[in-house]
């Protein structure tokens, strides 16, 4: 009878992605957190004089304090199922940060009073998107006026095995690629500034050439084992080049996590 029950919970991985009981969110969000803390530690030098930024921007934690207000979408959301999928988790900003005044792009939930929060347009229940549309297009401007560049992270936490997890990375990179392939083909004139502004915009990226023009997305997979997809691997690699930057080398021989938990 035990036995039956250890398989109908996965082996207690039910307990971290039951989507019945919210728990897959719940994972979910404390993996986005522990990323976002390495990417915030790694910076932290280059943040201190504004130079880099990196950003919880998760449309669907409106209740988390350190949460960005207006979410920054991928590419422009035009409504309909096939956009739904234009936003990423995290946000890394180089080059320059995101200002909690004038355009408001840094500012987070935690910034706003009771009253600002509860009208904030919620995603689930709002038919107009130019409340997201709009703030990617300051967010793009800042970013071309101050010669910075930018990437989001994907997070995706999962119980199956390592293939599975592979798998579901490259559908995501799938999915933003047919999303940016509308947007390239889109004729709605709210575009046009846009595909200027990317284009301006990529001109400061670093791995230009390789994007091509659209943003940058990074899938960053995690199983419940502890396996990590090929690209989740690649982005800590960075993080862990700019955490030595910071510490001055000395941590190239060292396990970046370990030196944060120390």
């Amino acid at each position: 009878m035990y036995s039956h029950w250890f398989t109908e919970l996965e082996g207690g991985a039910h307990f971290t992605t039951c989507k019945r009981l919210g728990q897959h969110l719940r994972a979910h969000g404390a993996l986005e957190d522990v990323v976002l803390l390495a990417m915030q530690d790694a910076i932290s030098h280059r943040a201190a004089t504004g130079y880099s930024g990196a950003y919880l921007t998760d449309e669907k934690r409106s209740e988390v304090r350190h949460n960005l207000a207006t979410t920054i979408p991928i590419t422009p959301i035009h409504g309909g199922d096939t956009d739904r999928g234009s936003f990423g988790d995290l946000l890394l900003v180089m080059n320059t940060d995101l200002p909690a005044f004038g355009d408001h792009l840094g500012r987070t939930i935690g910034d706003l009073t009771h009253g600002q929060r509860s009208r904030l347009p919620q995603y689930d229940t709002s038919p107009n998107f130019d409340h997201w549309n709009s703030q990617l297009t300051k967010f793009l401007r800042h970013i071309d006026q101050t010669k910075g560049y930018y990437c989001f992270v994907d997070v995706n936490f999962s119980s199956r095995n390592l293939h599975c997890l592979n798998n579901a990375s490259v559908g995501k990179i799938k999915n933003y690629h047919e999303a940016w392939k509308r947007f390239l083909d889109s004729d709605d004139p709210g575009d046009i500034e846009l595909k200027l502004l990317y284009q301006s915009v990529a001109k400061h990226h670093p791995d230009q050439a390789v994007l091509s023009g659209a943003p940058e997305v990074v899938p960053f997979g995690v199983s419940l084992a502890g396996k990590l997809t090929d690209s989740a691997l690649g982005f800590l690699y960075i993080v862990w080049r700019l955490f030595s930057i910071r510490c001055h080398g000395f941590c190239f021989s060292c396990n970046y996590f370990g030196v944060l938990s120390s």
